[in-house]
């Protein structure tokens, strides 16, 4: 793109705890995609982990604190000090680098970086990833996120987080939806190390209390020992989902793995994927990973993953009860010719509506409309 060529795009990420999970992994392919189409991409956050992946994509990034997010009482306290520092350190960085455009992932840079660019003559966009809870909605400076927004666009990944952002009084007006994709560059999987009349489930994702680990486990429990678990990725509720695994006596059927970057190797090793969030999702980009790689999901009907699934055609929609759970895993496995249509379906549904190139081709258009 032509077009393009010149034209400065940064992201900014300041989270109140680093974190590796989909809405950073969605940032990262969306950066690497502008990059692709021609744009220059500058990453300044706060977040170890999400600089490293930037780092290892060959992205310009740079590491540095601009205070805590206001989402807690602590940090909400601290923020009249913290938003000084962070608004001298964005002044010195928009001014330096000079982007067309800002992409602001966090609170902080929503609160304070929004500001800043418009008195430069950058534009802000507002980057909305994550499900909005108490936190948002009984911020005290959440009258000011709307006063913000009312000069900003903001992409939501779904309408269930666009009817989030309108409770809370975002402007109906600039929010845009603009569904996660993720790459078509693969080929049904074809399930390995697995032993005769073994099925093995797999959960990938942050491994913390809403995600429904510890329900997982206890299904787990309850089916014949040929049933095994990989448990990837990595989070604040690791210790205690190992200490329950030990208390459930599974040690010999639960494998964690950590955080994988293959992703192919992992959705080889498993029969089924389950999502069993307890709290809602802003999307649930491992949904369409799983779909797009031809693996059955069985995931929480919540928040908007309905939006993604459709139950008994494209996949398993369920409460988040550990009975519900051995249902949807035995169902998959006792009914292949069933379970294989339903992937062959998903797949189409992920071509149709959650391609990466179809994500690029959105984020593109919103890039020039505001940048002409």
């Amino acid at each position: 793109m032509l077009d393009s060529m010149k034209t400065k795009i940064m992201f900014l990420q300041f989270p109140l705890e680093p974190a590796l999970g989909g809405a950073e992994e969605l940032t990262v392919s969306l950066a690497v995609g502008l990059a692709d189409n021609g744009y220059e991409i500058q990453l300044l956050s706060s977040n170890k982990l999400l600089v490293e992946r930037f780092s290892q994509n060959r992205l310009a990034t740079k590491y540095l604190w601009a205070g805590w997010e206001p989402t807690t009482i602590k940090s909400l306290f601290l923020f009249p000090l913290t938003a000084a520092l962070a608004a001298g350190i964005f002044f010195y960085f928009l001014a330096r680098y000079s982007p067309k455009i800002v992409f602001c992932l966090t609170l902080t840079d929503k609160l304070v970086a929004s500001v800043v660019a418009r008195a430069l003559g950058i534009t802000p966009v507002f980057i909305e990833l994550t499900r909005l809870g108490r936190w948002f909605f009984k911020n005290p400076l959440l009258p000011f996120y709307r006063l913000c927004a009312r000069s900003c666009k903001i992409v939501a990944p779904s309408f269930f987080l666009r009817n989030q952002l309108l409770s809370a009084g975002a402007p109906v007006d600039q929010i845009t939806i603009i569904y996660p994709g993720v790459s078509l560059a693969t080929v049904a999987r074809d399930v390995k190390n697995q032993g005769p009349g073994e099925k093995t489930v797999g959960f990938l994702g942050r491994l913390a209390s809403e995600k429904g680990i510890d329900l997982l486990l206890t299904a787990l429990a309850m089916l014949p020992p040929s049933y095994k678990l990989l448990i990837a990725g990595d989070g604040p509720a690791r210790g205690a989902l190992r200490e329950l695994t030990a208390t459930l006596n599974l040690e010999k059927r639960v494998n964690f793995l950590g955080w994988v970057s293959d992703k192919r190797s992992f959705f080889s090793k498993i029969s089924v994927l389950v999502v069993p969030s307890t709290q809602a999702e802003s999307f649930g980009l491992v949904v369409t990973e799983a779909m797009a790689w031809g693996v059955p999901v069985i995931a929480s009907r919540l928040g908007a993953i309905p939006e993604v699934i459709e139950h008994n055609k494209t996949g398993f929609l369920i409460k988040p009860k550990a009975a519900e759970i051995i249902k949807y895993i035995r169902s998959t496995a006792e009914n292949e010719k069933t379970t294989g249509l339903i992937t062959r379906r998903a797949r189409r549904a992920v071509e149709l509506r959650f391609d990466r190139k179809r994500m690029l081709d959105d984020y593109l258009r919103l890039i020039r409309l505001l940048t002409t």
